[in-house]
């Protein structure tokens, strides 16, 4: 059987044609009325399916025409429609020549199935011949006319709304990605929130908005910035925030924090749970909005925002202002992925440079022993020629002592690089610095304090106690050269166990328990820079050691099979910490 399809979407020709071909039937399709009614005289189909509502040409038009050509008039139409619903529209198209009339919304399945049960209950055209068009029939027509001026009305109405739904949508696209470009050239949260503050407010209307960010040890929201519109009365709302801090579920912003959900509150004037209603009142702010925003599962922020006019919830709002928040979260999760894996390259990157300084330092200095054992040897002999008054007696002894002095120096370029011996035992790190108070004491100066606060923990470690004490000495006398105004210095111990989690934050370590060494002083610290230089090998200021120090704390360290971190902030002090292996208590004995 030939079908002709008549319809303005393409996507409901391209559906209903595809599904008539499968059941073996011709189709020819057709944009309106208009082309519809050429392509019949052209094709002549067994059956027309129409739409009603089409440009130039609509679906009634086109059965008058049908109706009214002797060649067509016996072919069968049916009507389908989305739009035209109601018995006017049924009576008007069956009246005008329709031998069908199918009400939309439909599948188009259901269609076609409606359309093979009128077939098959036709057994001739000519059936369709005796029902025709009752011609100038001005009650016809002028139904005609109002159905189709009311139906285009409700087109109409329709299409503007879709387009304002168009037109919002759009504009809601346009914040995201503007909010989105602006955050990817931030380099903070704080700069983040700021971005976002202002384009919201401005998009909504929202006529106050408040950023709160946790306080350094994570308990309390404290307000990290506002934006508002030129209002003199928001100032005293303003300055009375900036005082106040939020916990976990109190307030709206700790609420937010607390459950990891937007909370709207439709007049915070009158809200118990809002502790700021009376300036809030005073400022004239009603409605409250307060939205989480997230990284890594956890809230980084809260960010509120404030209508001078009592709002009813608005979910499509709330779900616009999260997304734009979740780029936020994502944000701040690639910039925490970036520092940690600069971290980690930095971190890698230092200790392959120790380790191959250490490797080098390690060759030079073993060569060079031997050539000062060479040198010492033959001043030696020559000493023990020359006579006891003879002037060049005294020349000998100081090759001998300058010789000595290069042998040390030799000596700690071996413990940089591991490669200097040492006698492992296991010792209790307690009392190798209770023994070393004394001799440390000595090493600084009297307006410098000396405090020690050692854990009831046992601190069983396998170590050497003259290099343990080696290490107490280098880092004291470190410590003393960096208070030159005084100050004090606290040595700690405990046992710590290193997980997963600890790795992952310090670049550094293996799981297990560990005795952590810690020494504190009140300095004049340093700056990024010098810490990561602190452990290189004759890194050191003007005027102060030979800068082997630290570098020999750092391979003794290494060599006990442990690890040394330091944290310094200018002005601040400077603390290093050791973790040496834990040894159960019972090895000691």
């Amino acid at each position: 059987m030939k079908i002709l399809i008549i319809d303005d979407s393409t996507f409901e020709r391209r559906i209903l044609k595809s599904i008539i071909e499968k059941d073996g039937h011709e189709v020819i399709d057709a944009i309106d009325g208009q082309d519809g009614f050429e392509k019949a005289k052209f094709y002549m189909p067994d059956l027309v399916i129409s739409d009603i509502l089409m440009p130039n040409v609509d679906g009634f038009q086109f059965l008058i025409n049908m109706k009214k050509d002797k060649n067509l008039k016996s072919i069968p139409v049916v009507v389908y429609s989305s739009v035209y619903e109601g018995d006017e529209d049924r009576e008007l198209a069956l009246k005008l020549g329709a031998e069908s009339y199918i009400a939309k919304p439909e599948i188009p399945e259901e269609i076609w199935k409606s359309v093979k049960t009128l077939i098959d209950k036709i057994e001739t055209k000519k059936e369709f011949a005796e029902s025709g068009l009752v011609e100038n029939d001005e009650r016809f027509l002028k139904s005609y006319s109002q159905i189709v001026a009311t139906r285009l009305e409700e087109k109409v109405k329709i299409l503007n709304k879709e387009i304002a739904t168009h037109k919002r949508l759009n504009e809601e696209f346009y914040l995201l990605q503007s909010i989105a470009l602006a955050i990817s050239a931030t380099q903070n949260l704080h700069d983040a929130l700021i971005i976002t503050l202002k384009k919201i407010c401005n998009f909504t209307g929202w006529v106050y908005g408040e950023a709160w960010m946790l306080n350094s040890d994570g308990t309390l929201l404290v307000r990290n910035h506002r934006f508002y519109c030129n209002r003199d009365n928001f100032e005293i709302f303003t300055e009375q925030s900036r005082r106040v801090t939020f916990p976990p579920g109190v307030g709206l912003p700790g609420r937010t924090w607390s459950t990891k959900q937007p909370v709207w509150v439709r007049d915070v004037t009158v809200d118990p749970n809002y502790l700021r209603a009376p300036i809030a009142r005073e400022a004239g702010l009603k409605t409250g909005i307060a939205f989480p925003v997230i990284a890594g599962n956890e809230v980084v922020a809260v960010i509120v925002f404030y209508h001078e006019k009592v709002e009813e919830k608005n979910e499509r709002l709330i779900k616009l202002i999260f997304s734009v928040l979740s780029q936020i979260g994502s944000f701040i999760k690639r910039k925490q992925a970036e520092r940690e894996t600069e971290k980690l390259r930095n971190q890698l990157y230092h200790a392959q440079k120790l380790a191959s300084v250490g490797k080098l330092a390690g060759g030079v200095a073993h060569n060079f022993n031997n050539l000062l054992m060479v040198v010492m040897g033959y001043a030696s002999l020559l000493q023990t020629e020359l006579k006891e008054d003879d002037p060049l007696r005294e020349y000998a002894q100081k090759i001998i002592s300058s010789s000595q002095t290069a042998t040390n120096l030799a000596h700690d370029l071996l413990t940089f690089s591991r490669k200097q011996p040492i006698n492992p035992q296991p010792v209790n790190m307690n009392g190798i610095i209770k023994d070393a108070e004394s001799i440390l004491s000595k090493l600084i100066r009297e307006n410098i304090k000396m405090n020690t606060m050692l854990t009831d923990k046992d601190c069983i470690v396998m170590a050497d106690s003259d290099q343990m004490k080696r290490i107490l000495m280098n880092l004291t006398t470190n410590a003393r050269d960096d208070m030159p105004e005084g100050g004090s210095l606290t040595i700690s111990t405990d046992v710590i166990e290193i997980d997963d989690t600890f790795i992952k934050a310090h670049g550094y370590g293996e799981v297990g328990k560990y005795v952590l060494i810690s020494f504190s002083d009140t300095g004049i610290g340093m700056d990024e820079d010098t810490r990561l230089k602190i452990f290189d090998p004759f890194f050191k200021e003007i005027g102060r050691g030979t800068g082997l120090g630290l570098a020999i704390v750092y391979g003794l360290v290494k060599q006990h099979n442990g690890y040394i971190d330091v944290d310094s902030t200018p002005g601040k002090g400077t603390t290093f910490k050791i973790y040496l292996p834990l040894i159960e208590s019972e090895a000691e004995d």
